[in-house]
């Protein structure tokens, strides 16, 4: 998927106990090197009550917005439209060609009903389709 801005947005959509932990490690340790090849593994979108590297605020949000139960895990009182101007603003900044976003709850989106998954894809849409300032 494309953004306005020309970047190109890559989505982890890692299944549970499939080693996405692992990779959302490896990116976050590597970041430097992930940007040296064009690949922005970004800081916003992760919970702020672990250490993970994951950025599962993004879907949680998402979740919590349209009425579906989010993860036990999930205490993050996010709003989502500040996660994505979060992201939005980071997006912005970088020069990297190409953004990489990775979350669990990415694969549990598609299981809210039709309406809901509008939604989720409008609010999606709006936050890759920037326009630049």
């Amino acid at each position: 998927m494309k953004s306005q801005t020309n970047k190109r947005v890559l989505l982890h959509i890692g299944g549970y106990k499939t080693g996405s932990t692992a990779i959302q490690r490896y990116c976050h340790s590597h970041r430097n090197e992930l940007e040296g090849v064009g690949i922005h593994y970004l800081t916003n979108a992760r919970p702020k009550h672990s250490d993970s590297n994951s950025h599962s605020v993004l879907p949680g949000s998402l979740l919590k917005m349209v009425g579906e139960p989010t993860p036990k895990w999930y205490q993050d009182k996010a709003n989502l439209e500040q996660v994505i101007a979060n992201c939005r603003s980071e997006i912005e900044m970088t020069k990297a060609p190409a953004i990489l976003f990775s979350s669990e709850e990415f694969a549990v989106l598609p299981l809210c009903s039709m309406a809901k998954q509008q939604v989720i894809k409008a609010l999606l849409v709006e936050l890759v389709n920037m326009n630049p300032k």
